[in-house]
């Protein structure tokens, strides 16, 4: 018969051995009324996570830490350091008492953009690290080259090996120019610096996002001493010993902004609880400029769509600009408004993978440079995408929202895991039509 003793055939074979996906089905049309609370900030939680390393002794408590694969990660790389890490209801805890290893696991921290922090943060408490090139979304080129020049700066000898990162050495006192305005390098050296042997460190040009004030704050009250933070230049001055706190992040205004966009997309009347709404000032501009009603009510946000929206032109800029990770979900948005609007990203100027999936729905999108133009189209279709990073992801669910004639079937949401706590489940209880699936 040709098909082995035991009667299978290759393909069969095959397709028993083919891993299983989850995917996403989304029929859209329906408009989503109610409200919904957001989770922790991921970019303040993750740094914040491994800022706790620096704590000699005791027990730091997170609350606020959204569930996400990314933080999972993050908690996997710490316990192979050696470190007690352990849920307890919506808070963590975190005992860096008796690290073990500087030497971070190749295949976790491969996988989260996070594992960069722990180099500068295993350098400071123990004078050495080795970390693997960090993984996470493929947004374009994105270079830890200020990180590395920064720590060199402060007198760490830093070299790569096998696809590793390895450094030694105690840091010093030292003056940094970051050549951009980067929020990971920042947070980064500025947890590097906060303990020592009381030296002073400088950095200029720094990123100004409320992240970086958040971990800042993580930081002082764990007994640094850092001034500045917020603005462009943050002095550090180091002290021989942190301590472990109990400290609340701030809320995801990425996530936050998501659930906005979500009800301007479906002419819907969503209420945001639990947010900063000054962290979003940009994004309430731009939904405002579109045609949607927007009412800030203390730590909530109220936002009513009760029409078509208009185009308008968008660019993503460092913090207080519009935030470039909810560039590709006003995108999505756009798509469907009267008129031409210009989307432009001066922070990560190829940051328009998404843009393709989003043309398979019957948007009119064409990349240019760092931009792109969207002319609206009167109504989105119902189509099979895949999502290649967390935002881009997020765009996609964004469109399915309002696609017509069908099912959106949308695979890669694994990205989605990685940067949202239960988005899903919020957008079903909102009233959207949404099921995952396996194939």
């Amino acid at each position: 018969m040709g098909n082995g003793g035991d009667g299978v055939t290759p393909t069969v074979v095959e397709e028993m051995a083919r891993p299983m996906e989850r995917v996403l089905n989304v029929r859209g049309g329906r408009r989503l009324y109610g409200e919904v609370s957001v989770d922790g900030s991921k970019n303040a939680s993750l740094p914040i996570f491994v800022a706790s390393l620096l704590a000699e002794q005791g027990q730091t408590r997170l609350l606020g830490v959204p569930r996400i694969s990314d933080v999972e990660v993050l908690c996997d790389i710490l316990r192979e350091l050696g470190a007690k890490v352990a849920w307890h209801g919506d808070a963590i805890d975190i005992d860096a008492t008796a690290l073990t290893s500087c030497d971070v696991d190749q295949e976790l921290g491969q996988k989260i953009r996070a594992s960069t922090y722990l180099f500068g943060a295993l350098l400071a408490r123990t004078g050495e690290a080795k970390v693997p090139y960090p993984g996470g979304d493929r947004i374009g080129s994105r270079p830890i080259d200020f990180h590395i020049a920064g720590l060199r700066t402060m007198g760490a000898e830093v070299y790569t090996e096998g696809g590793f990162l390895v450094g030694s050495g105690r840091l010093g006192e030292a003056a940094i120019y970051l050549e951009r305005p980067s929020v990971g390098a920042t947070i980064h050296l500025m947890m590097a610096a906060s303990l020592g042997q009381d030296t002073v460190t400088t950095i200029t040009n720094c990123a100004m996002d409320p992240e970086v004030i958040d971990v800042a704050r993580f930081l002082s009250a764990m007994g640094a001493k850092i001034y500045g933070a917020g603005t462009k230049t943050v002095k550090i001055m180091a002290v021989k010993r942190l301590r472990a706190v109990t400290y609340e992040v701030i809320p995801d205004r990425l996530e936050a902004g998501t659930f906005l966009m979500a009800s301007g997309q479906t002419n819907g009347s969503i209420t945001v609880r639990g947010v900063i709404p000054e962290h979003l000032t940009a994004v309430i501009a731009k939904l405002r400029q579109m045609g949607v009603t927007v009412d800030i009510l203390g730590d909530s946000i109220a936002v009513r769509a009760g029409g078509p929206l208009r185009a308008t032109d968008v660019m993503a800029e460092e913090y207080p600009g519009f935030p470039t990770d909810l560039q590709p979900c006003i995108a999505a948005l756009l798509a469907s408004a009267r008129g031409e609007s210009l989307v432009t990203d001066l922070v990560w100027t190829d940051r328009f993978q998404y843009v393709d999936e989003l043309v398979r729905m019957g948007s009119q999108i064409k990349v240019g440079g760092s931009g792109v133009r969207i002319q609206g189209v009167q109504r989105l279709t119902a189509a099979e995408v895949t999502a290649n990073d967390i935002r881009g992801g997020a765009a996609l669910v964004l469109a399915a929202l309002r696609a017509e004639d069908g099912m959106t079937r949308i695979h890669g949401i694994h990205h989605l895991d990685r940067g949202y706590a239960g988005l899903i489940e919020k957008l079903v209880d909102l009233g959207a039509d949404i099921e995952e699936d396996v194939v």
